[in-house]
């Protein structure tokens, strides 16, 4: 929606470069100013937006376990945010302020940018939608302050004749920067999601061994399921195409079904084993919560 949004209003700007100009004196512009510099300005701006929105969508429905409702209604809020920063940059800031909106609304995009990863580090997988709310208003009012009136200030600056010209590289360059963000920091995520496995799995390890040992599981057992585990995320995080479930992931399941045989055969053999009965009980019940 943002996307078909900037593009009709490129295209509506297009219609209307003299009426712009007319007001160009009143935002402070300076005609000499190269177009070519704001365009890659532009560029940039798109490439750094097209990474967030793909580790933001990623982190809401992979890394938080949210459903594609719950992910888009919360991805609302951006939407809200971005709607009144560009009603106030280009109804009043702009006109008082010029160019200079521009600068605030990056710095307050940033800001809500910085703050977004500030809770989710702190919050983790417990980021809730309300938590989120504060953050996502900020983003999304800085990038409204920033794409709204960014299309009045290049546009205003090309002559009549070129004006559709400029609004098409405009276009262009939105999407050519929102794929690149998403290429380049979507290789870089994967990448650092692969490589950093062991380092989640070692966090959560100890947590793992002592639900097995309050259930009874005997040390080798817990071995043999905290390396399964181990492999299960690694092949996980590597894996191209989330609905692909890994071989090492399926065995991992395989394995988890043959716990009570090993709990069978301990019994009465390991000091503090509890009955296999009970124990069936706890397994079945770690394995539906996990």
């Amino acid at each position: 929606m943002g996307a078909l949004m900037v593009a009709a209003d490129s295209g509506r700007h297009s219609d209307d470069v003299p009426e712009r100009r007319a007001r160009q004196g009143d935002c402070g512009l300076q005609r000499g100013r190269p177009f070519a510099i704001g365009l890659g300005t532009w560029l940039l701006f798109w490439i750094a937006m097209g990474g967030f929105f793909l580790v933001w969508t990623l982190f809401m429905q992979g890394g938080l376990g949210w459903s594609p409702l719950r992910a888009g209604l919360t991805s609302a809020l951006f939407a809200v945010g971005a709607g009144v920063g560009a009603g106030l940059s280009v109804g009043v800031l702009a006109v008082r302020y010029g160019r200079r909106v521009l600068i605030a609304g990056a710095l307050v995009n940033a800001t809500g940018l910085a703050l977004y990863g500030a809770m989710g580090v702190r919050y983790g997988s417990e980021f809730t939608s309300w938590q989120m709310a504060l953050p996502l208003v900020i983003t999304g009012a800085g990038f409204g302050m920033v794409v709204a009136p960014t299309l009045d200030l290049l546009l205003g600056q090309v002559p009549v004749p070129e004006a559709l010209s400029a609004s098409g590289l405009l276009n262009t360059g939105q999407q050519l920067g929102t794929a690149l963000g998403v290429a380049l920091v979507g290789v870089l995520f994967f990448t650092m999601l692969e490589g950093d496995s062991d380092v989640g799995v070692a966090a959560v390890t100890p947590e793992i061994r002592a639900e097995l040992a309050l259930a009874g599981m005997p040390v080798h057992a817990q071995d043999q399921i905290v390396a399964g585990f181990a492999a299960c995320v690694h092949d996980r995080s590597a894996e191209d195409d989330p609905a692909v479930i890994p071989p090492s992931c399926q065995r991992g399941r395989d394995a988890a079904d043959g716990v009570p045989r090993i709990l069978r055969a301990t019994e009465g053999g390991q000091a503090g084993t509890a009955p296999a009965s009970k124990m069936s009980q706890n397994r079945h019940g770690m394995k539906q919560e996990g």
